[in-house]
């Protein structure tokens, strides 16, 4: 979603998974932003292009227009525990903890688990000493 590793593997692909903080070539990536940008004007609740939006956007350091990409996400998928975990990420990303941890939280009750995963995005290293990303973690028995 957000988000982001290599392109493709924990990213906020079409199929779905977590975005991590990528760094991928500049031209190609620029290429693509634009080209997912025009196909938003006409149609700003395409998911599959939001999300794929997303992932580029973070991935280039675009972090506040990332998070209005996974804001309209979570506004179209409310119920999507992945598109949460990418909000959740782009807020850490912009030290933005509290609604970090408040859109982590509505992740994991909607089902988000990849424990791993969680633990090891760097884009969560914001939250890392955070009272309350400790305590959500507590609660959920991953700490």
């Amino acid at each position: 979603m957000p988000s982001h590793g290599e392109v493709y593997e924990n990213d906020s692909s079409p199929s779905g998974k977590p975005h991590t903080a990528a760094r991928r070539g500049g031209d190609q990536v620029e290429f693509e932003i634009d080209f997912y940008e025009r196909i938003l004007r006409s149609d700003p609740c395409y998911a599959e292009v939001l999300r794929v939006l997303g992932h580029h956007l973070t991935g280039k350091g675009y972090y506040d227009r990332g998070l209005r990409v996974d804001q309209q996400l979570a506004r179209i998928l409310p119920k999507d525990p992945v598109v949460r975990y990418n909000l959740a990420c782009s807020y850490a990303l912009l030290n933005r903890n509290r609604p970090a941890v408040s859109a982590l939280r509505k992740a994991i009750e909607l089902g988000y688990a990849d424990v791993e995963h969680l633990v090891r995005d760097s884009d969560l290293d914001n939250l890392r000493d955070d009272p309350e990303y400790q305590r959500l973690l507590k609660e959920c028995g991953w700490l």
